[in-house]
């Protein structure tokens, strides 16, 4: 299928699984309080800061920042699957160490992803064209900040055609870098 522009121009066939997952953050709790001085004198690989501890895995990556009302959070995993283990592994974890663990109310709430197109961007005239989605202001970042309301997804777009996806969500990352492809293509750069 071909993109259109604007303008109903065809537009090369972009491959829409050229993005790649580098952080997925998600978060569950606990059902029960968790003491973080025990946790922090008897449990492994823990960093105590005052009213949160870090727990760090190996296998999967991901750090865990524990709360003492029992809620989870744990950054760095790779895909949702990776985020899952790593999150029931911290529980287990903690299940070791004494607490009445129960796994509950997991959801993934933030993947960040990034992604290329093969042309360089013109940052103002994208902010030009499309103000009600785009907000660039060049005395602040050298990045234009895209909204895609309706994917609850964010892309931050550099001139080189580097971009950052922010999105709830690793299922509708694709079908924004599609949604935004032609956006893109009409503020490309003339060489």
């Amino acid at each position: 299928m071909a993109l259109r522009d604007l303008n109903n121009n065809t537009i090369e066939n972009l491959n829409r699984s050229n993005f790649s997952i580098h952080n997925v953050v998600c978060t569950f709790t606990t059902s029960c309080y968790l003491n973080l001085r025990k946790i922090a004198l008897n449990g492994f690989n823990v960093e105590y800061k005052r009213d949160r501890v870090f727990m760090k895995l190996r296998k999967p990556a991901i750090t865990a920042t524990i709360f003492s009302s029992g809620k989870i959070s744990c950054t760095g995993g790779k895909s949702n699957e990776e985020s899952l283990i790593g999150a029931r592994r911290v529980a287990r974890q903690l299940q070791k160490l004494g607490f009445k663990i129960k796994f509950h109310d997991y959801r993934v709430v933030n993947v960040m992803s990034t992604s290329t197109v093969p042309f360089c961007i013109n940052l103002s005239n994208l902010a030009f064209l499309y103000p009600d989605q785009c907000e660039f202001n060049p005395e602040l970042s050298p990045i234009a900040f895209l909204k895609i309301d309706y994917l609850k997804t964010s892309v931050n777009v550099y001139s080189t055609g580097k971009l950052i996806i922010l999105s709830s969500n690793s299922d509708v990352i694709s079908e924004a870098i599609a949604s935004i492809y032609p956006l893109l293509y009409q503020s490309q750069l003339n060489s």
